[in-house]
């Protein structure tokens, strides 16, 4: 995957067609609007097997995401994504070598349609594989 001359890259962050989460997406592009205007959203670095937290945990940083794109018609909201932080460089390397997958963590409700409605955006998590 190929970054552009200021470090980032241009990746998607949520599928509306695949999400395994099953979040609402006008809902979901709301939250994350609403968390980028108060400046770039924090990701972190998931591993498999190694649990969720409700709080992201610092030493986990891997870089940070900025200037979301909303495609509605595809469901599909994408972002440039910067590694930085104590595991950036691992980050980096997995962006090198494929596509890696980005989680959201968030609080919510079902919706009656199935949906998952969020109602509070915790964290981006990036899964490396």
């Amino acid at each position: 995957m190929d970054k552009d001359n200021n470090g980032f890259y241009n990746v998607v962050i949520f599928n509306g067609e695949t999400s395994k989460a099953g979040y609402h997406y006008p809902g979901l592009a709301e939250k994350l609007k609403e968390h980028l205007s108060k400046g770039s959203v924090p990701v972190y670095l998931h591993q498999s097997g190694t649990g969720y937290s409700p709080k992201p945990d610092s030493s986990k940083l891997c870089g940070e995401l900025r200037s979301l794109d909303f495609n509605e018609a595809d469901k599909l909201i994408m972002a440039h994504f910067k590694p930085f932080g104590p595991q950036g460089q691992f980050a980096d390397m997995v962006l090198d070598m494929g596509k890696p997958t980005f989680g959201i963590r968030g609080q919510g409700k079902k919706r009656k349609d199935g949906k998952m409605e969020l109602d509070r955006l915790i964290s981006i998590d990036f899964l490396p594989g």
